[in-house]
């Protein structure tokens, strides 16, 4: 089994900066969607950080997420 890449780029911007985020997978799993609920609720934590952002994020974020990353990735299994 193949390895999934995790990449980070940051471009300069006028008013900041761009920050991509890409995950290339190289094999869908049933735990795939929980790879991609986890990154979504880092990457919420991520924004509220750099936003200087109070914006609570409840423990179960993830789940919610999980749900909807579950249903896309069945799509392409």
């Amino acid at each position: 089994m193949g390895r999934s890449i995790v990449r980070f780029e940051v471009f300069p911007m006028n008013n900041g900066s761009k920050l991509i985020m890409k995950e290339f997978i190289n094999q869908l799993t049933d735990h795939t969607p929980k790879d991609l609920a986890g990154w979504q609720v880092c990457l919420m934590h991520l924004s509220n950080v750099i936003n200087d952002s109070t914006i609570e994020i409840p423990d179960n974020e993830w789940e919610k997420w999980y749900e909807e990353y579950k249903s896309l990735v069945e799509q392409y299994k």
